[in-house]
């Protein structure tokens, strides 16, 4: 699951899909903003600096985050 967020956000991100361009939300309420994006790449790249140090701790910490 986290793998598939983190691709979603920086495809999104992407020049070639509009990474430059406003984006208009139709409706304000049902939207995700940009900064879920932003969240999920900064956590991503915490994660991979947290497994490096230690492996475990950050499994426990992606399972907890993405399973609940």
């Amino acid at each position: 699951m986290r793998r598939i967020l983190v691709d979603r956000a920086r495809r999104r991100q992407s020049v070639k899909h509009g990474g430059g361009l406003q984006r208009v939300p139709l409706d304000e309420e049902i939207s995700a903003t940009d900064d879920v994006k932003e969240d999920l790449l900064a956590l991503d790249e915490a994660l991979k600096k947290l497994a490096s140090e230690d492996e475990k701790l950050a499994e426990v910490v992606k399972l907890r985050y993405f399973a609940g």
